[in-house]
Parts: C-alpha cells; sequence; structure tokens
C-alpha cells in the first residue's frame, strides 16, 4: 500500500461524467472501524530459533536474504510464520510478532484466508500486502498506533493478500465498477485495478459489521457511492469469523 497517489485527477473528459470520490483514501477516514478492545482469533507463538529467510525490504527496494527471528503464530483457524529482521534482538522480535499477530487476528478470517507470512522490519515505510504476506515496518508502525489507524491498514492489506488475485479484476467487479457512480476513494480512482477492491473492502466491512461506529453520513456516503460493489461483496460466500456470517 502507497498512501500517496500520483496519478491526475483532474481530467474533465473524467470528471463530467463521473463525480469526485468522497474520500482521499479510505484508511484515514474513521479510526474506530476496528479498535485495540475488539476480539483477536491470535491464540499463540512459539519461537523457532533463526534461519536464512528471503524477505522484501521497501528500504532498499528489493528482496534481500537474511537469518531471521522464526515465531510459529497460531490463530483460530490459520498457523503463520513471522519472520523478523536480526536488525532486532530476539526478544524484541519476538515482541514485535506478538503485537502485531494481536492486532492481525482481529481481521474477519477471509483475510487471513491466503496470508503464510509476516515480514518486520525497523523502519518508515510504508506497510504493505503480497506474496501472501504482510510487509511491517516498526517506526510506520508507531505512526499508524498514534492515529489510531492501525486495525483499518490490515483491513487494507488483507484484501491485497488475500482477495485481489481471484476478484481485483474479475469480470462481475469491473461491472460493479462500471455501474457505481463513482470510487469511494482518489486512492481507488487512481489505481482502479490495484486499489479499488482495497479501498472499497474496508468500507464495506464497516457499514456491514461495525456500523454504530460510523456517522450517519459517513454510512449513507458510503451506501450511495458503492452500491454495486457492496452487493458484490454481499454476494460472496466470505468467512467473517469472528466478526459474523
Amino acid at each position: 500500500m502507497t498512501i500517496s497517489c500520483s496519478d491526475d485527477i483532474t481530467n474533465p473528459e473524467i470528471d463530467e461524467v463521473q463525480p469526485l470520490p468522497p474520500y482521499g483514501g479510505t484508511v484515514w477516514i474513521e479510526s474506530e472501524i476496528i479498535t485495540e478492545n475488539d476480539l483477536s482469533s491470535f491464540q499463540s507463538i512459539r519461537a523457532n530459533g533463526t534461519d536464512l529467510r528471503t524477505m522484501y525490504d521497501r528500504r532498499v527496494n528489493d528482496w534481500i536474504q537474511v537469518e531471521a527471528h522464526l515465531f510459529e503464530v497460531t490463530f483460530e483457524k490459520f498457523t503463520i510464520e513471522a519472520q523478523v529482521n536480526p536488525e532486532f534482538t530476539s526478544e524484541e522480535a519476538q515482541n514485535l510478532a506478538a503485537k502485531y499477530s494481536e492486532v492481525i487476528g482481529k481481521m474477519p478470517a477471509v483475510l487471513l484466508s491466503k496470508l503464510e507470512t509476516i515480514w518486520i522490519h525497523d523502519g518508515n515505510e510504508g506497510f504493505g500486502g503480497g506474496n501472501n504476506s504482510f510487509d511491517i515496518y516498526k517506526e510506520f508502525g508507531e505512526v499508524l498506533e498514534s492515529r489510531g489507524v492501525l486495525e483499518e491498514v490490515f483491513l487494507h492489506e488483507g484484501t491485497h493478500v488475500s482477495l485481489d488475485l481471484e476478484h481485483a479484476s474479475s469480470l462481475d467487479w469491473e461491472s460493479a465498477q462500471n455501474n457505481d457512480p463513482t470510487f469511494i476513494s482518489t486512492y481507488a480512482k487512481d489505481n482502479p485495478s490495484r486499489e479499488d477492491l482495497a479501498e472499497s473492502f474496508l468500507t464495506y466491512f464497516a457499514v456491514r459489521f461495525t456500523e454504530d461506529r460510523l456517522t450517519n453520513e459517513m454510512k449513507n456516503v458510503i451506501l450511495s457511492t458503492i452500491p454495486n460493489r457492496i452487493q458484490y461483496l454481499d454476494n460472496q460466500d466470505f468467512d467473517y469469523s469472528p466478526w459474523g456470517d
């Protein structure tokens, strides 16, 4: 996920037929969609020593091989491996892996269904989701925590991890895009094939599972902006536990 958008969104040929999106990026619109007080499916973490692993590191924009701290992380329905950069001590690594696993466990199960690994580094780079992994940076994580949107970022990135491959370019999703009034955010509009599903899923989850945490105005904006995308997600047989069926 890259927070900033690089494309020009002022094309008059587009804007004269499609209203501007209501939000810049959906991660930032409401910090209470999922909170630190919500239940987590995270169950346990077990240290597995160190071993050579290939991880992506945005600080060098490349894959790196390191003797990573390894942990087996168990959730209610899934088990994954946490790989932590050896720039941290073993104690720091376990604390970080446990901390982020607790947050990740608050995601609906569908967003963990393709997750295999979490990579944890130091640094202030944006989080990423892909390659069946979450890419996490300690300093930027602290920024997200201070703004109350750490959980919301994992909703966005979890969509990339587990839903993009099957749904982001499907004919039915593209039909929903075409039939909705506009995109939910400028970030989605600028990156329709790469970011629209993740941007939309976050707001879909909010209106379907934590709507009492939204203002009526916000709820109405979401429902009126992406009704066909919402219907598409309603029609999927996703596992949203522990939030609901």
